[in-house]
């Protein structure tokens, strides 16, 4: 593609690449990829392309413990994605940020995030979006020790999973993380 000053496969490939070293652990070359990427999508004025590289940034900085950073690159994406009315990044996007807020023990704004996210899940009818929103509120309630909260959340999503969709992994991360709770419970 650089050979053939192809500015938008260049950008699709350092998207890859950015997330394989994201993977490999490689935080600061993944970083400095996907801002070559983000430059190039600029040039290009290509606002979900640009939105994408926010993301991949922002969950490189969450990565790596900078909440502040991850939660403005977040909140950027999610700017960029409802420009073009990419909902389905937008609910993503409001997710990262709540992660982020449930890392900092914001446990009120996680919580407003995450239902917020699960209002676009509902919207779209995408079953991933909706289990992955309640199968996140739960870890909220988890994380404040509401345990008995949690465990109701993550049958409610299991019930959901087994009836709506059955996706057999999602089913047994949901069935690992109640055996965590029942652990935590003692």
């Amino acid at each position: 593609f650089r050979e053939l000053n192809d500015k938008f496969g260049i950008a699709q490939c350092l998207d890859n690449l950015g997330s394989h070293k994201l993977m490999k652990g490689e935080y600061e070359q993944a970083k400095t990829l996907w801002q070559e990427d983000l430059v190039l999508r600029r040039e290009l004025k290509d606002k979900d392309g640009i939105g994408w590289v926010l993301t991949c940034l922002a969950e490189q900085a969450f990565w790596q413990g900078d909440l502040e950073t991850g939660f403005t690159l977040y909140a950027d994406a999610k700017k960029a994605f409802r420009d073009v009315g990419n909902k389905w990044a937008v609910s993503m996007t409001i997710s990262g940020m709540g992660s982020i807020m449930l890392a900092k023990g914001e446990f009120e704004q996680a919580t407003k995030l995450y239902e917020e996210a699960l209002a676009f899940g509902r919207d779209m009818g995408d079953l991933n979006a909706i289990a992955g929103r309640r199968y996140d509120l739960a870890r909220v309630a988890w994380s404040r020790g509401d345990y008995d909260k949690a465990a109701r959340i993550y049958e409610d999503t299991l019930e959901f999973i087994r009836r709506e969709f059955n996706n057999k992994g999602a089913i047994a991360g949901t069935l690992f993380e109640l055996g965590e709770v029942a652990w935590a419970q003692g």
